[in-house]
């Protein structure tokens, strides 16, 4: 049964990633994304979705796992922080 599309790779799900604020906390079959996990931060989610889905495409369209999903987890994630001596506040 098809209930949603996932944001990243378009496949079909089975379930709503999102529901409001609540997550589902399942994977996409497709690429590999967690949802509430690898997308936690709302303000980033369509930046994260975006470098997840070109990480995903130069994987062969093959999901992310395992190593590779942490790494590029952590990387979209650094990539949004800002760094020290910039006008936002770092908590790093």
């Amino acid at each position: 049964m098809h209930l949603a599309s996932c944001p990243v790779c378009e496949a079909s799900l089975d379930f709503l990633p999102w529901n409001g604020s609540s997550a589902s906390d399942e994977i996409c079959p497709s690429c590999g994304i967690q949802f509430g996990y690898n997308d936690a931060r709302p303000d980033l989610r369509e930046r994260i979705y975006s470098g997840w889905r070109t990480a995903w495409i130069e994987n062969g369209r093959q999901p992310l796992t395992g190593d590779a999903r942490r790494r590029i987890g952590d990387e979209l994630l650094r990539e949004t922080k800002p760094t020290r001596g910039s006008d936002e506040k770092y908590d790093g």
